[in-house]
């Protein structure tokens, strides 16, 4: 029997974590979602993770600097997922300014059914706001069978 992985990134909010019902305009969810993407390549960077896993399990735990009520599936769209995108491939852009590369560690080869189950998303305890003050994120990434 092989050894289960796991490994385990705290991201620093790099930005606020926006809820779907916050109905944001573009402006302001374009580049949080861009932070989040960002930060979690760096982070998985930094730690050092292998790349071209198999198959891997991604959950996230979001930590608030207050201890209300939050429906977890809302912040799928604007903080886990890109989170999730940060730790898969590299991504080429065709924007009116020109082609971009949006940062991507390869943890996985694609962000696809076969490869990546999650993001599961679940709230954490209240972070203190002066050492976290847009909040803290956990992913915790399980190397799972095919």
């Amino acid at each position: 029997m092989t050894e289960t992985r796991t490994w385990q990134l705290t991201v620093p909010a790099p930005a606020k974590m926006l809820s779907e019902n916050s109905r944001h305009h573009w402006r302001v969810t374009g580049p949080a979602v861009k932070a989040w993407r960002e930060a979690s390549f760096l982070y998985a960077t930094q730690a050092r993770l292998p790349k071209h896993v198999e198959r891997v399990r991604v959950d996230v735990t979001l930590h608030f600097t207050d201890a209300r009520d939050r429906d977890s599936g809302n912040y799928h769209r604007y903080v886990a997922k890109p989170m999730v995108d940060g730790l898969c491939r590299p991504r080429t852009v065709n924007g009116k300014r020109g082609v971009r590369v949006e940062p991507g560690y390869e943890l996985v080869d694609d962000d696809n059914s076969r490869k990546l189950a999650g993001p599961f998303i679940a709230i954490g305890e209240k972070v203190d706001k002066n050492v976290h003050p847009l909040g803290l994120a956990v992913v915790t990434i399980t190397e799972v069978s095919p």
